[in-house]
């Protein structure tokens, strides 16, 4: 449970020398931080998902995604019961956005699924620095761009009155 510092610096230095995947269930967020990768976070309801980068940066994407829909919930609860009901056709440009809307989500998570399962093969970590950082980065990038193509494609399917599915 309670490492010494020199222990503990010598388990996070052997942790990040090992070349495999190593499960780590701690309650020690700096040691955490030191040595993931990746985290299973479990949601909720039943819900297992999986981050890319430390604890701290799953905690940033949390309380971002937390405020996100807290300012969505008080937008809908300003604009009134009468606002909800009304339905506007979609114009010209924003039918053509919605039907571009799949093919750009279907690009973005392809390349989420290709630079996810590079980074999970076992001789990933021999790469530079460099490159591992800028895949996650990447991959941080994609997260956030995903949401936004599936946010604008859920506002414009109930603007024009479709079935999501």
């Amino acid at each position: 449970n309670d490492l010494d510092a020199e222990t503990l610096e010598l388990l996070e230095d052997q942790l990040m020398a090992y070349q495999g995947t190593v499960l780590i269930v701690s309650h020690d967020r700096a040691f955490l931080d030191n040595v993931v990768t990746s985290l299973l976070v479990f949601e909720g309801d039943g819900v297992l998902n999986e981050y890319i980068g430390s604890y701290s940066d799953w905690l940033k994407l949390k309380q971002q995604r937390d405020a996100e829909a807290k300012a969505r919930q008080k937008a809908e609860t300003a604009k009134g019961p009468e606002r909800k009901s009304k339905k506007k056709a979609l114009g010209y440009k924003e039918n053509r956005e919605l039907s571009a809307l799949p093919g750009k989500i279907e690009k973005n998570e392809a390349e989420h699924q290709a630079l996810h399962a590079r980074m999970a093969a076992p001789d990933y970590f021999k790469c530079s620095p460099a490159q591992i950082a800028a895949d996650k980065h990447r991959i941080g990038e994609l997260v956030n761009e995903l949401k936004l193509l599936y946010d604008r494609w859920e506002e414009l399917t109930q603007a024009d009155g479709q079935m999501m599915t």
